[in-house]
């Protein structure tokens, strides 16, 4: 089924003045992503026996900016899933996957709209090795910080691991730099919430104890 890109980008456009204009592409798989300031709407198509990556940016009031434009395949587009995008580490990144394919393909754009990485056959379980980290991560440029929790007789141990990636013309896999040990205070928790070049912070949450005591109160 075809989806029109005038409904998507509806989703994506309601931080835009109400003057903005509208449009509609007729792409399949079709989706959005804010990124840089612009709105970047892609889609396939199929013709000539060929199925057609398509790529628009869009300013804050809908104008066209620039396009881009790569032949994918000879498949038909129905059998890709529907594209999906993140901006991870300060880039436009495009996934596009066939359905029951434990594959997917990377078209990666800088804040220039030039195009980085187009990669291929990139295993699904090893997409940006996520793997590495917890679920408690945080990036800040090349940088990764990630919060490792340890259990033992003695209790938690929390850590906070540093990686740097290795290269944005690749699928994304990183580099341990160091790690740092939170001193062991009835810690039951830690958040980051703030890296720059200089430092990263963390809010440690500490394990609240409240004792009750057995005396009456007073009436």
């Amino acid at each position: 089924m075809k989806i029109k890109i005038l409904y998507l980008l509806f989703s994506c456009l309601l931080f835009l003045p109400q003057h903005a204009q509208q449009k509609s592409l007729n792409l399949s798989k079709a989706n959005c992503q804010r990124f840089q300031k612009a709105i970047y709407a892609f889609g396939l198509t199929y013709s000539n026996s060929k199925t057609q990556f398509h790529l628009y940016k869009y300013d804050s009031n809908v104008l066209l900016m620039d396009s881009f434009e790569l032949v994918i395949d000879k498949t038909k587009k129905e059998s890709y899933l529907q594209i999906y995008s993140d901006t991870l580490h300060g880039f436009l990144n495009i996934y596009l996957q066939k359905e029951n394919a434990n594959e997917v393909r990377i078209l990666r754009f800088n804040k220039k709209f030039e195009i980085v990485a187009n990669i291929e056959h990139v295993d699904i379980a090893r997409l940006n090795n996520s793997s590495l980290f917890s679920t408690a991560i945080l990036f800040f440029q090349k940088d990764v910080y990630s919060v490792k929790v340890v259990s033992d007789t003695s209790g938690r141990q929390f850590y906070i691991n540093k990686y740097e990636l290795k290269s944005a013309s690749e699928n994304f896999d990183y580099t341990f730099k160091w790690q740092f040990p939170f001193e062991r205070k009835n810690i039951q928790d830690a958040h980051l919430f703030y890296a720059s070049k200089n430092e990263v912070m963390v809010i440690p949450k500490k394990a609240m104890r409240m004792a009750f005591k057995t005396k009456r109160l007073p009436k």
